[in-house]
This record gives C-alpha cells, sequence and structure tokens, in this order.
C-alpha cells in the first residue's frame, strides 16, 4: 500500500493494524486525556519534531525505551520528553523557543504557527555546529566560520565513569589547543562534562554575538 507517512501503519500477524510507539509517543497530553486537537496540539507536534532533531535519535530512542511501558502516563506528566535535556551546543533561545511550544497545556504554548516560526527565526544561532557520535558515547562537534579558524570540541571517555573535554581551533585541518587552562576539564563525571560543555558553548555564543555588535572604525 502506499501511503501518507504520517498515516502509515504496521501490520502484524494476522493482518491486525499494530500501533507503532513512535506515534504514541508524538501525542501532545490533550489528545491523550480528551481526545481533542487544536492548533496548539499542532504546535506540539511541531515542537517535539524539533526537539528530536536537536538531540539526536539516540537521545529520542533512549526516553521513549524509559517510559515505554506507560508512554501516555509520561506525556501528561511532563516526564516526556526531557524538558531539561538539550545537546549542550543548543542556543539558550532556541531551547526557550522549543520548551514553550511543549508546554503541558495548550493555551501556554504559541497561539500560532506563525508566532512559533517568529520564535524560531528569532532564536540566534551564532556558529553551526555539527556533531559526530562515537561508538563509546563520545561526541565531536566541528563548526567552520567565515574569516576564522573553525572549531573542533571533543567529548571523550577513557572509562565509564572518566571523561574529558577537549577544546581546539582548526586552521586547515592543523588542530591547536585553545585556552586549554580554562576550557579543558579532564577526569570528571558524564554529567559535569555535559555541564561544563552547556558552559563552554554559551561562552563561545556570547563571545560571537559581543563581535556581531561591536561598531566597525
Amino acid at each position: 500500500m502506499v501511503s501518507d507517512f504520517g498515516q502509515a501503519r504496521a501490520i502484524g500477524d494476522g493482518g491486525i493494524v499494530v500501533s507503532p510507539l513512535m506515534y504514541n509517543a508524538a501525542k501532545p497530553p490533550e489528545v491523550i486525556q480528551n481526545d481533542h486537537a487544536t492548533v496548539e496540539t499542532d504546535i506540539y507536534q511541531a515542537g517535539l519534531t524539533i526537539y528530536r532533531a536537536l538531540n539526536g535519535n539516540k537521545i529520542w530512542d533512549e526516553q521513549i525505551s524509559k517510559h515505554s511501558l506507560n508512554i501516555f502516563k509520561a506525556i501528561v506528566s511532563g516526564e516526556f520528553p526531557d524538558r531539561r535535556y538539550f545537546m549542550p551546543h543548543v542556543p539558550e533561545s532556541l531551547r526557550r523557543a522549543v520548551r514553550k511550544s511543549l508546554r503541558r497545556k495548550p493555551s501556554e504554548r504559541y497561539g500560532s504557527s506563525s508566532a512559533f516560526g517568529d520564535a524560531l527565526g528569532n532564536s540566534h544561532i551564532p556558529i553551526d555546529w555539527h556533531t559526530e557520535l562515537h561508538a563509546d558515547g563520545g561526541i565531536t562537534w566541528r563548526a567552520t566560520r567565515k574569516n576564522q579558524c573553525g572549531l573542533v570540541v571533543k567529548l571523550m571517555t577513557s572509562t565509564p565513569s572518566k571523561w574529558s573535554v577537549e577544546f581546539w581551533s582548526d586552521s586547515q585541518g592543523k588542530l591547536r589547543a585553545r585556552e586549554r587552562d580554562e576550557s579543558w576539564k579532564c577526569d570528571c563525571s558524564l554529567s559535569e562534562a555535559l555541564n561544563h560543555l552547556t558552559d563552554l558553548f554559551r561562552r563561545q555564543e556570547l563571545g560571537q554575538n559581543s563581535r556581531r555588535n561591536t561598531p566597525s572604525a
């Protein structure tokens, strides 16, 4: 059968339609509780798609697995998705826009797609980071910048309990350690490393903003 992807359903034994967990996870609280959909319902689902795109399938799948037995309860209570979690490089303005779109109460979300679109459009993204996930759980972020050297940030692990953060500049493939004392962090827990990374990316974001706002001579 050829079908719109959003309407497609898996067929199990005996030709019975199976409702995939991915569709259940996308239901907003008001649909679960009252089977009632509004414009704000669409805003929630759009925000959920953006949340997944920002954080990646690995985090998405881990959260779904955690709540697989009670996904509807987790959605209604606000436990899923975890609105506190964002990849460290995601700017705060973008986090705020997505969090508002995912509010449990429809009246607290954006009231229209244009309002949500404006909030996303006004989210300032000074550095475009590209992420590479590694099999051991590490992550490499790379960014190219116009008329400046590139940047490389690495989250690395030697054991499950020991993590490190490295910060490099990249000049045509030649890496040079940047601000080693301040920006590098070694032999810490994963939560400490992620907190450090969030602070590191925010400092870079603020630094780029200040250079943009500095008037030319």
